[in-house]
């Protein structure tokens, strides 16, 4: 209870003190007729309140826009905008903070604002994170730092390449981090910028934390508290006592852990910093959580609680009642976890945040579990599964995105420099030309056949080259397309399968016990027919045995698993397939023939297919036919099925024909060279 007085206290102080800096201000503004320093003063109390107060520093933040725009002040103006874009990305408004983005934008380039254009390119990456558009984060940060190189301002240079270190760190590209904070800190080093080498080596700490290399993470974290501590920035030694107590804690070095919790806290309490000392509550709550002392973790969590209260904190709020949920239902105080983990459920959709979303679905599962509220129950673990799948799929997109990323850069880069050397043999050429018109025509001729001749040859190479870079795409996305097959295989059958499973067993013990509640059992069939339905799309999207055994048994195998939906008819001689077949023609063989035979179950509503396969002059010929509702052609051109085939089609230099009408089913007709 005494704690608890003292930070109520602590903040009442801050507040005191804070008032009277605002009216010091507000007398400044009464003083005075310039409309250019009633905008600067207007600009304080905006930046002043931004973290407390938001609907206040908007408010101030338009004033002095009226004021710059009354000065005519085109910096005042671009500020303004600048911090307005800040102020609706707090309130998690894009659309708005992109609009400002780009006003602030727009008018520093005209003025040439150096580092006001650096801060925009930086705002317009922050609000591209915080929507999970990583690409187009990187850009903007990646832009910032080419802008800055080039205006050869390297105090702002080592800030870009922290932040976007930073954005690397974010989506957990680890290497680009590292390469990217390591620059920030020799920039600064060359500039003997203390402040930014310190902020460099903090963030490299945090990354190798990241990677659990916790040892590097700490000699980094203890070098930036060395220049902290030398330039006697408490601020900033606060936050690295936190950073080096969250490595502690991962090393489950709780005793450790909590020292340099408990030393940031009392800076913090020095500071009169309440977000801080908020924060090192949760913390230290998480300390005590993980020896078991968890009345006290919850006494920490509910005094940082009333803190965010009062200073009008939303988003720390989310993890904050996730910590106090799962503590409350480790000690079966079920209804009050609940509660909390629907606080955390609001807050993170209203602020889009999936992992937190995920986290309070798991913590409702498990309260009303515990509570005996099975369906309840149940829902919430769907919504958990649904979740998390949707975090899988954004990772994998996002791994897609930055192999598509590297390759375009590495295929620029490679033409930029053929660019260059082709610019440089012209020049050479001009050159010689110019020497050799002053003599003769007749060897401006002969020179001129030569570069002809030299054209024709670059022409066909380049050309050649094009088709091989074509054929090296189209192998590389088929390859991709069976490695992403395999992923998503493997996720259906240990994860998802096995949860069905459980989930199953689960229900079925349920209903022995209460056999008179019929929604159990239906629950129980149902859940099982799922899992049925997993093991199978599993087996589908898989390889088999990696195409090294007989493509005829595999392409058999297959029928079976699908002969109890549709009736199929297959024609294979098994002398038509060669043993000798390459690898890969085996997979396309064996892909195209799998994915003709799903399309025609998922949209023909056929009751017959038929299935031929023969060989002539070095071509293996496939026929897949049914009796189904037929399809426009045209319509579904680009369907992913048809594309996919028509990919390994092309790789190989196959023929693909397709004859269907309306109610007259539908014949595909296939040649493929196996040579």
């Amino acid at each position: 209870m005494t704690k608890i007085k003292l930070l109520i206290v602590l903040i009442s102080l801050f507040t005191l003190n804070g008032y009277t800096q605002v009216e010091k201000i507000f007398d400044k503004i009464n003083k005075t007729d310039n409309d250019s320093i009633k905008s600067d003063l207007c600009n304080e109390l905006c930046v002043y309140y931004v973290n407390s107060d938001i609907d206040s520093s908007e408010y101030y933040c338009n004033l002095s826009l009226k004021y710059s725009k009354k000065a005519n002040s085109k910096t005042g103006i671009a500020r303004a905008y600048n911090n307005l874009a800040i102020i609706y990305r707090e309130k998690a408004d894009y659309n708005k903070a992109f609009e400002f983005n780009f006003k602030a934008l727009k008018i520093r380039e005209k003025i040439n604002d150096i580092e006001g254009v650096s801060n925009s390119y930086a705002g317009l990456g922050e609000c591209y994170l915080l929507l999970g558009k990583n690409d187009s984060a990187l850009y903007y940060h990646g832009k910032r730092v080419e802008f800055l190189k080039n205006a050869k301002n390297k105090v702002l240079l080592a800030d870009a390449y922290r932040s976007l270190g930073i954005v690397y760190r974010n989506i957990e590209d680890y290497k680009n981090a590292i390469k990217n904070l390591l620059n920030a800190a020799k920039v600064s080093e060359e500039i003997n910028d203390s402040t930014q080498m310190a902020y460099a080596y903090n963030s490299i700490g945090i990354v190798y934390r990241r990677m659990t290399e916790y040892e590097k993470a700490l000699e980094y974290l203890f070098k930036s508290l060395k220049i902290k501590e030398k330039t006697n920035n408490l601020r900033g030694v606060a936050k690295s006592y936190q950073n080096i107590g969250n490595v502690y804690m991962k090393m489950e070095e709780n005793e450790k852990a909590m020292k340099y919790y408990k030393l940031d806290y009392g800076i913090c309490v020095d500071l009169k910093d309440s977000l801080g000392i908020a924060h090192e509550l949760v913390n230290l709550g998480v300390i005590y959580s993980n020896i078991n002392k968890i009345e006290k973790a919850i006494q920490n969590y509910k005094q940082a609680l009333e803190i965010f209260d009062n200073i009008g904190n939303e988003k720390d709020k989310i993890v904050l009642y996730i910590n106090l949920a799962d503590d409350l239902n480790d000690i079966n105080k079920l209804d009050e976890s609940i509660k909390y983990a629907k606080l955390a459920l609001d807050l993170s959709k209203k602020y889009s945040s999936l992992y937190q979303k995920k986290e309070a679905y798991l913590l409702l599962y498990s309260g009303f579990g515990k509570k005996g509220e099975y369906l309840k129950s149940l829902n919430c673990y769907k919504k958990y599964v649904t979740l998390n799948d949707s975090i899988n799929e954004l990772r994998r997109n996002l791994e897609v995105e930055e192999l598509l990323t590297k390759y375009e850069t590495e295929k620029k880069e490679q033409t930029i420099k053929q660019q260059e050397i082709e610019i440089a043999k012209e020049k050479a050429e001009n050159e010689k030309n110019e020497l050799i018109i002053k003599n003769t025509r007749i060897v401006i001729i002969a020179i001129s056949l030569g570069v002809l001749l030299l054209l024709i040859v670059l022409f066909f190479v380049i050309r050649s080259y094009r088709q091989k870079q074509k054929n090296i795409e189209l192998k590389s996305t088929i390859k991709g397309q069976e490695e992403e097959r395999n992923k998503i295989a493997k996720e259906l059958h240990d994860n998802i399968g096995s949860r069905l499973a459980g989930t199953s067993n689960i229900l079925k013990n349920i209903s022995k016990e209460y056999p008179n509640i019929e929604i159990l059992k239906k629950l129980e069939k149902e859940m099982s027919n799922s899992y049925q339905d997993i093991r199978f799309a599993s087996h589908r999207l898989s390889n088999y045995s990696e195409f090294d055994k007989n493509l005829y048994e595999g392409i058999n195998e297959f029928i079976s698993s699908v002969k109890h939906i549709v009736n199929i008819e297959s024609d294979i001689d098994k002398k038509v397939i060669p043993e000798t077949l390459k690898n890969d023609i085996k997979e396309s063989i064996y892909r195209i023939i799998q994915e003709l035979i799903i399309n025609t179950i998922k949209h023909a509503n056929a009751t017959k297919i038929d299935l031929i396969i023969n060989s002539e002059e070095q071509k293996i010929l496939i026929k897949v036919s049914d009796n189904g509702i037929g399809f426009d052609y045209k319509k579904v051109n680009k369907g992913l099925g048809l594309t996919s085939i028509k990919q390994r089609l092309k790789y190989h230099k196959g023929n693909i024909n397709i004859n269907s009408s309306n109610q007259k089913g539908t014949s595909v007709s296939i040649e493929l060279p196996i040579i």
